[in-house]
């Protein structure tokens, strides 16, 4: 039997006490840290700190401990002579562990797990939010040109949608399917081979979406009454108040699943093949497998050689092939959601 998912939620306030609300998978809702100067970027690293956008970039660990990862004169453009400070509207993590952050001058930056700052792509109009798919490659909304590109892994950018409204959030689904939302409550779905149509529409300014590993949609709101207020929308499309938090304007919303142990069934080595079976996960839930001849590296220095959705029982089967040679002495795999 598949698990249910359960996740943590975090929704920053882009004003009032400019914080981080933490919301768990019932609807609790608690402040995790306050204080940031326009908080309008949130993500979620695979350990469950979360980074927010301030001047630069802080980290939250989830005791709500708060450090500088970047400051915000790493984050900068020319005009003429003069150089202008860029506030970032968006943050995203790639399957390494790098982030990447969105500027309102049209630059997206890469910052390494060393803290390391430099430019991914650059050209953009006024970028508001950023999605990585399965593959890793990072899909970038335009607030001006109403419009979502695709960037593949080696910087390589093509347009992926256009005439999509005042694009401000970006999700993906398990599925691939990609949601935008714009400021008028409208929730817009754009299918893997770029099909756009209006998915569903909340009450209120919609900031924020995120998905949980069973296709439920969450949207962040500022609404009429000056609640920050979480949606809830179903595959179906169906809509539901999910929780209510501060009297700020929301701004970003991300969430950290809170994934069980994996169940291995089995691991067999056949030829140059390893065969990985799991059962009773989460279903929809996305798997890894990162592989090193080195031990002692981080995980993020790892190469991940597959991954594998888990079936509607949760069960899965991952087989990695090649991996394998007459000059490898050894190689070490390990699995991650």
């Amino acid at each position: 039997m598949a698990l249910q998912a359960q996740f943590i939620m975090y929704v920053g306030e882009f004003s009032g006490n400019s914080a981080v609300s933490k919301i768990t998978s019932s609807g609790g809702v608690s402040t995790l840290a306050s204080g940031f100067d326009f908080p309008q970027g949130l993500a979620v690293d695979a350990t469950g700190n979360v980074y927010v956008t301030s001047f630069g970039i802080n980290k939250i660990t989830p005791d709500g401990q708060v450090s500088l990862v970047a400051n915000g004169t790493n984050f900068y453009y020319f005009s003429g002579t003069n150089r202008y400070y860029e506030s970032l509207n968006a943050l995203a993590f790639d399957p390494h562990g790098n982030l990447y952050a969105a500027g309102d001058n049209g630059s997206v930056y890469i910052i390494t797990p060393a803290g390391m700052v430099s430019t991914f792509v650059t050209g953009f109009s006024e970028l508001t939010a950023l999605a990585f798919d399965s593959s890793g490659n990072l899909f970038v909304a335009d607030y001006d040109s109403e419009s979502i590109s695709k960037i593949t892994p080696d910087r390589v950018i093509s347009d992926f949608a256009d005439f999509v409204l005042n694009p401000q959030a970006l999700a993906f689904d398990p599925g691939g399917n990609l949601y935008s939302t714009d400021v008028a409550g409208y929730i817009y779905k754009i299918t893997p081979a770029g099909v756009l149509s209006t998915f569903a529409t909340v009450p209120g300014n919609t900031e924020g979406i995120a998905s949980d590993s069973s296709g439920n949609l969450y949207v962040s709101v500022y609404s009429e009454f000056g609640l920050t207020r979480v949606y809830q929308v179903s595959p179906a499309g169906v809509v539901s108040v999910f929780a209510t938090g501060g009297y700020g304007e929301a701004s970003d919303i991300a969430i950290y699943m809170l994934r069980p142990p994996i169940n291995l069934d089995s691991i067999k080595l056949s030829g140059a093949n390893v065969t990985i079976n799991g059962i009773n996960g989460i279903s929809g839930e996305t798997n890894y497998v990162l592989a090193s001849t080195n031990l002692a590296l981080s995980f993020s220095r790892w190469t991940p050689v597959s991954t594998n959705v888990l079936s509607a029982s949760g069960n899965f089967t991952i087989t990695v092939t090649n991996t394998i040679s007459p000059g490898i002495r050894q190689q070490f795999y390990i699995l991650r959601h």
